[in-house]
């Protein structure tokens, strides 16, 4: 739904996509929310907390999303941009 809801501001629904997915991708956002869905809740405020987690980390990845489509007009370097974040890959940890 976020995905079609920033295409709407004039952007093709694909660029979009690969945009929105690649800035997930770059930031380790289906991780964190995969933690966050793990965690270990007692009560109710609990389950509440760790749902609007999920939630923000969506949210976050759309405002993110539209950032990068606004910076770059939805063009070419939008494109770049979504293919640099989809590709990169975190550092490893030194193992110890």
């Amino acid at each position: 739904m976020d995905i079609i809801r920033i295409a709407r501001g004039g952007g093709v629904v694909e660029e979009t996509a690969r945009v929105y997915f690649g800035v997930g991708a770059r930031f380790g956002l289906d991780k964190l929310r995969d933690l966050a869905g793990a965690l270990t809740t007692d009560t109710p405020w609990q389950k509440t907390a760790v749902a609007s987690l999920i939630d923000d980390l969506f949210n976050y990845q759309s405002v993110l999303a539209s950032r990068v489509i606004a910076e770059a007009n939805g063009g070419r370097a939008g494109r770049n941009v979504a293919r640099q974040a989809a590709t990169l890959r975190r550092p490893r940890r030194p193992r110890r």
